[in-house]
C-alpha cells in the first residue's frame, strides 16, 4: 500500500484540516529512508507536498516539489496520475506569474487527461489552460479553451462559470453582444448574477490578491482565486485589514520616491517583526548578473542602515528577480533551497522573506527583503500575507514616482531646449537667426573656461551676454564682478583691478582687493576693454599669463582663479591694425569670440523685446498700436536696445493710460543711410509705370536664376536701398491691386529671395540673407 500515507494526506487536505495534513505529511516523509521519500512513493507523497505548498500559498515552494514529483514520476507512471501532477503543476506556475510553463505543463496535463480517456480531467486542465490564456491578454485563446472545457464531461468547473470566463473574455475583445449571449447562458446554467466584479472588493481585497500577471481581481475567472482570496481575508484579523486599508493614505502622501519607499518599507518591519528590510533594484547589465541596488533600507524602529549594499544577500534577490518568484524560508541555514548560496552561510542568516515587485504582467524589477537573523520562524502565514500585500503597493508605488520623475526629466529637457532657442535660459530676449548663434556659442562654452572676448555696437547688451555665459558655466555659484575700462583714468583703473595694501599711495588708509581677487572662484568683465591705457593692457597680459596679480604696495604676487571675459564696441582686429591695442594681448583675450548683433539687424526681435519692455513698465503688448509699431521696424536704432527701452519708456509717458501711438515716438535717426533714397523710389515708381498692366502680364525676365516681373527686380532693388518694406508700401509705390502685390510677395518669399518678419499687418519684408541683389541685373 505504497500509496496509502499520500491518500491519506490528501484526504486531510480536501477536508480542510491543512494543520493535520502537514503533520500526517512530515510523518510519512520521516518515515522513509533517510528521513526523505524514495522509491515507488516518491512522487506521489511529493505531489502531495506539492498541493499542500499551493494550498497554503506557498505557490514556490509547490512547484519545486510537483517538478520533482514529475521528474520522479517516469513515463511508465500511469497517465492519470503523471496527468493530476501535471495540472497542479500548471497552476503552481500561473501562481508564480510563470504563464509559458503553466501552458506547457497543462497542455501534457490534457494530452495524457485524453489518454486516460477522462474527461472531467480533460474540463478541469483545459479550463485551467483557458485562465492562463487570459492572463496573457489572449482574449481569443482563453475563448477557445473554456469552449473546449464545455464540450467535456464533468463538473468541475461549472458550467456556468465557463460561460461567465468567456463573457469576460468577449468583453476583453469589446464584443459586447457576444459577452451578453455568454451571460444569458451563464444565468441559464445556474450563475446567480453575481461574481467579483460586482461584490465591490475593497482595496484591502485587492492588495490581498494574487500576483498581477493573473490578471486583476475583477477579471478572474476560475473559483478557486475567489476561495483563495476569501482564505486570506480569513487568516488576518481586524487590525491586519485595517493596517492595510490605511496604506491607501501612505501612497497619497509624497510623490517623492525615497520618502514613500521608506515609509513603506518602515511599514514591513513593523508589521511583521523583522530586523531589517530593504527595497531592492536589479538593473540589467549585458553580459553580466544583473547589478544589486538598494534604494531603501530601514532598520526596527525607523532607523535608517548605513552600508545597506554590503547586508543584502545579493544571491536570493537575483534568484527571486530571475524566477518572478518569492523566497520565504523559517531558517535560511537549513533549507535546502538556500545551501548553495555563500551569503546565507557567511551571515548566518535565519528568517528570510524575499518578494519580487512587479508591475502588472511584466518582468520583476526588484525585490521586497526583509530578515531576522537572531531568530528562526518570524515569517508564517500572516507575515507571508502582508509582505504580499506590501509588495503589491511597493511596486506600485516604485513605478508611479519613478513615471513622473521621468516626465519631469523630459520637461526639464524639453523647456531647457525650449529656452536655449529662445535665450530665456540666460535672460535675454531674442529670436532672430542671429541671436539664436549666439545662444548656441553660450551652450557651447558651458563646459570651458577660456577667455571671451565679446564684440558688439553700444547698447546691445554685451554685459547680458557675460552674465549669460557666467550663468551658465560651471563658475556660476561665483561672483560675477564688472570693471568699465573706460570710466576711470590709469592710475585708478590699476588699483581697482589689482587692488592695493595700505599706504600704497595718498588716500589709501586701508587695503583693498582688487577686482581680480574679489572674482575668486567666478567671472571678471572688462567692458570697454578698448578704452584701457596700453601701459595696463601690458599689467593685464601678464596676470592673464601666469595667473598672478600683485596689489600696488605689495612685497609679493598673489595667485588668482577667474575666468576673463572682455567687450568692446568697436573691433579690435581694427584697433591692432591701427597700433591702438596690444596685439598679443588681443590673441590672449581672443581665445572665443562672441559677436552680438546690432539691433537693425535683428528687427524680427523688434516686437519681443517691445513686449519685454513693456511689461516692465505693467503695460499689456496691446498699447502698442500697429502704426507704433511699423515705426519701431523702419527706425535704424543706432542706440540699438538701449534706445529702444528709452523710447518705449518716453512713449509710455507722453501716452498716459492710452494706447502708444506713432506720434509718441520721437525717433532722429542719426544715420545718413537709414531712410529710402529717392532715386531708389523713382526708380520703383518708373518700373511699376514701365511695366505693363497686371492683368496683362508682368513682362518676365531672367534673374539669377529666377524668373521675375520687372515690379520684383525693382522691390528687390528698393529694399536694397531702404531695407524694409510693406505689403501695403508695395502695392501703394507700384500702383497695383492688393492681391497682385501679395502674389508678387508670396513668389519672393517661395524663391527665398526675401523674408517675413512679424505677423498680419504689423509683417514688414526684408532681403534674405543669401538673397544678391543688383540695380540693373536682369532688366
Amino acid at each position: 500500500m505504497q500509496h496509502e500515507p499520500a491518500e491519506h494526506v490528501e484526504a486531510l487536505r480536501k477536508a480542510g484540516d491543512l494543520a493535520g495534513a502537514r503533520a500526517a505529511l512530515d510523518a510519512a516523509l520521516a518515515d522513509g529512508p533517510s528521513g526523505g521519500p524514495t522509491g515507488a512513493q516518491d512522487f506521489a507523497l511529493l505531489g502531495a507536498l506539492g498541493r499542500l505548498e499551493l494550498d497554503l500559498g506557498d505557490a514556490r515552494a509547490a512547484c519545486d516539489a510537483l517538478e520533482e514529483a514529475v521528474a520522479r514520476a517516469g513515463e511508465p507512471v500511469a497517465g492519470e496520475a503523471r496527468a493530476e501532477l501535471l495540472y497542479d503543476l500548471g497552476r503552481a506556475r500561473r501562481r508564480l506569474g510563470d504563464l509559458d510553463g503553466a501552458l506547457e505543463a497543462l497542455e501534457k496535463a490534457t494530452e495524457l487527461f485524453g489518454v486516460a480517456r477522462r474527461p472531467d480531467g480533460r474540463r478541469r486542465a483545459l479550463a485551467a489552460r483557458g485562465k492562463a490564456l487570459y492572463a496573457k491578454h489572449d482574449w481569443k485563446g482563453a475563448r477557445g479553451a473554456f469552449r473546449a472545457a464545455l464540450d467535456q464531461r464533468g463538473d468541475e468547473p461549472p458550467a456556468w462559470r465557463l460561460h461567465h470566463a468567456m463573457a469576460r473574455a468577449y468583453e476583453k475583445d469589446g464584443r459586447k453582444h457576444d459577452a451578453e449571449a455568454c451571460y444569458e447562458r451563464a444565468r441559464a446554467a445556474g450563475w446567480d448574477g453575481r461574481g467579483p466584479a460586482d461584490e465591490r472588493l475593497s482595496g484591502v481585497g485587492a492588495a490581498l490578491a494574487p500576483a498581477a500577471s493573473q490578471g486583476d481581481v475583477g477579471s478572474l475567472v476560475a473559483p478557486d482565486d475567489e476561495a483563495e482570496l476569501a482564505q486570506r481575508l480569513r487568516e488576518l484579523d481586524k487590525d491586519d485589514l485595517l493596517k492595510l486599508a490605511a496604506l491607501a493614505g501612505a501612497l497619497n502622501s509624497t510623490i517623492d520616491p525615497e520618502p514613500l519607499l521608506e515609509l513603506l518599507l518602515d511599514r514591513a518591519v513593523s508589521w511583521v517583526h523583522a530586523e531589517r528590510g530593504y527595497v531592492v533594484l536589479c538593473r540589467p547589465v549585458p553580459g553580466q548578473p544583473p547589478r544589486v541596488e538598494v534604494r531603501a533600507a530601514r532598520g526596527a524602529g525607523g532607523s535608517k542602515l548605513q552600508a545597506a549594499e554590503d547586508d543584502v544577500s545579493r544571491s536570493i534577490v537575483r534568484e527571486v528577480v530571475q524566477k518572478g518568484a518569492p523566497i520565504v524560508t523559517q531558517d535560511a541555514v537549513r533549507d535546502v533551497r538556500l545551501q548553495d548560496l555563500n551569503s546565507v552561510a557567511e551571515r548566518a542568516l535565519r528568517s528570510i522573506a524575499c518578494l519580487p515587485l512587479r508591475v502588472r504582467s511584466g518582468p520583476a524589477l526588484g525585490a521586497l527583503y526583509v530578515e531576522s537573523r537572531d531568530r528562526a520562524g518570524v515569517f508564517g502565514r500572516r507575515e507571508t500575507l502582508l509582505l504580499e500585500a506590501l509588495t503589491h503597493h511597493v511596486a506600485l508605488a516604485f513605478e508611479r514616482t519613478s513615471r513622473y520623475q521621468r516626465l519631469a526629466d523630459a520637461f526639464a529637457e524639453t523647456r531647457r531646449a525650449f529656452e536655449e532657442r529662445t535665450g530665456a535660459m540666460f535672460g535675454i530676449v531674442g529670436k532672430a537667426r542671429a541671436m539664436k548663434q549666439v545662444f548656441r556659442l553660450i551652450d557651447k562654452l558651458r563646459d570651458h573656461d577660456a577667455p571671451v572676448l565679446i564684440e558688439g555696437e553700444t547698447g546691445t547688451g554685451k554685459e547680458l551676454v557675460a552674465r549669460a555665459i557666467h550663468r551658465s558655466s560651471k563658475r556660476k555659484e561665483g561672483p560675477f564682478v564688472v570693471e568699465a575700462c573706460g570710466a576711470l583714468p590709469e592710475g585708478l583703473l590699476e588699483a581697482e583691478l589689482f587692488g592695493h595694501e595700505k599706504g600704497a599711495f595718498t588716500g589709501a588708509t586701508e587695503a583693498r582687493r582688487g577686482a581680480f581677487e574679489r572674482a575668486e572662484g567666478g567671472t571678471l568683465f572688462l567692458d570697454d576693454i578698448s578704452d584701457m591705457p596700453v601701459r595696463m593692457q601690458a599689467l593685464l597680459l601678464r596676470t592673464l599669463e601666469t595667473g598672478d596679480v600683485r596689489p600696488l604696495g605689495a612685497a609679493a604676487s598673489r595667485v588668482v582663479d577667474c575666468r576673463v571675459v572682455c567687450a568692446s564696441r568697436e573691433p579690435l582686429a581694427e584697433l591692432v591694425r591701427a597700433g591702438q591695442f596690444r596685439e598679443d594681448l588681443y590673441f590672449r583675450i581672443n581665445v572665443i569670440r562672441v559677436e552680438v548683433p546690432p539691433l537693425r539687424d535683428r528687427k524680427e526681435d523688434v516686437p519681443v523685446l517691445a513686449e519685454a519692455f513693456l511689461a516692465e513698465l505693467g503695460r499689456p503688448a496691446s498699447d502698442l498700436t500697429p502704426k507704433a509699431l511699423e515705426v519701431l521696424l523702419r527706425h535704424d536704432w543706432p542706440g540699438n536696445i538701449r534706445e529702444l527701452r528709452h523710447a518705449l519708456e518716453r512713449a509710455g509717458l507722453l501716452a498716459g493710460t492710452g494706447s502708444i501711438d506713432a506720434r509718441h515716438l520721437d525717433l532722429q535717426s542719426v544715420r545718413p543711410a537709414s531712410t529710402p533714397s529717392s532715386a531708389a523710389l523713382q526708380a520703383l515708381r518708373a518700373t511699376a509705370a514701365a511695366a505693363p498692366a497686371a492683368n496683362q502680364g508682368a513682362g518676365k525676365v531672367e534673374w539669377r536664376g529666377h524668373v521675375l516681373n520687372r515690379r520684383q527686380v525693382a522691390l528687390l532693388d528698393y529694399l536694397r536701398a531702404n531695407g524694409v518694406a510693406t505689403n501695403r508700401e508695395y502695392v501703394q509705390l507700384v500702383n497695383v491691386s492688393v492681391p497682385t502685390g501679395w502674389r508678387d510677395l508670396k513668389d519672393l518669399l517661395d524663391k527665398g529671395l526675401i523674408r517675413a518678419e512679424g505677423q498680419g499687418r504689423n509683417t514688414v519684408y526684408r532681403l534674405a540673407d543669401e538673397a544678391p541683389v543688383s540695380k540693373s541685373e536682369g532688366a
